[in-house]
């Protein structure tokens, strides 16, 4: 009777962690990217790890368990913290080479690990406290070279630090698709600037014209606006 129990008890033991194992798996599913020639936004797939006394190392974060976001795109808010970010890839399409974006300038410091191999890391270290001109892809935004072969899956990992909120609007796609969103948002940036640029001089003439303040006023204010938003 004792050794039944021992045997009921293995099995039941055995059942709930593959129960256990399955659940973990289908909470952090794996990003899957099989479209040819387009993007794909994975901002609502990123998991992520809070790292508070930043200590932690590409070593050891490979084996703790990392949440994945609830939100559209993944807001971690203000902190002094660093944080991990987790980004397993499966690549269903005819493309090797792909390129992983990261919509916000404003981060402080990035770490991007990329699996090689002989299941070591390279890392890329980029960001605001990095001079511009030290990026391999001179954009705004953070591009990162990323290699899966057909019918693989690779799992990449992000380490950012910022004073600002840090949200995590990201993407995956082949060159040729994020080379075609940067030359449309360009020519977009293009037009406003060009616009902005038109209001600017149109009000300084028409304060030269008239010496009323409030024009010069309008000047300075739409000067900022330009400042800050390109």
């Amino acid at each position: 009777m004792t050794i039944r129990l021992k045997t009921i008890f293995k099995i039941l033991s055995c059942l709930m962690l593959l129960l256990t194992s399955s659940g973990l798996y289908a909470s952090h599913p794996t990003i899957v990217f099989n479209q040819k020639g387009a993007l794909k936004d994975v901002s609502s797939s990123l998991q992520y790890l809070e790292d508070k006394e930043n200590s932690y190392t590409i070593g050891s974060v490979q084996d703790k368990e990392f949440t994945l976001t609830n939100n559209r795109v993944l807001n971690l808010g203000f902190s002094n913290s660093a944080y991990w970010i987790k980004i397993p890839i499966t690549n269903n399409s005819n493309f090797t080479d792909l390129f992983l974006e990261l919509s916000l300038p404003i981060l402080d410091y990035i770490e991007f690990y990329s699996p090689t191999q002989n299941d070591s890391f390279t890392v890329i270290k980029t960001g605001q406290e990095f001079p511009f001109y030290l990026r391999e892809h001179q954009d705004p935004n953070y591009l990162f070279d990323i290699t899966i072969p057909n019918g693989e899956t690779r799992i990449f990992y992000l380490k950012i630090r910022s004073t600002d909120a840090i949200q995590l609007p990201m993407k995956i796609g082949t060159r040729e698709a994020i080379y075609s969103e940067i030359k449309n948002r360009d020519i977009l940036s293009g037009v406003y600037i060009g616009i902005m640029l038109v209001m600017l001089f149109y009000n300084l003439f028409i304060y030269i014209s008239t010496k009323d303040k409030n024009y010069i006023y309008y000047v300075v204010y739409v000067l900022l606006v330009l400042l800050t938003q390109t």
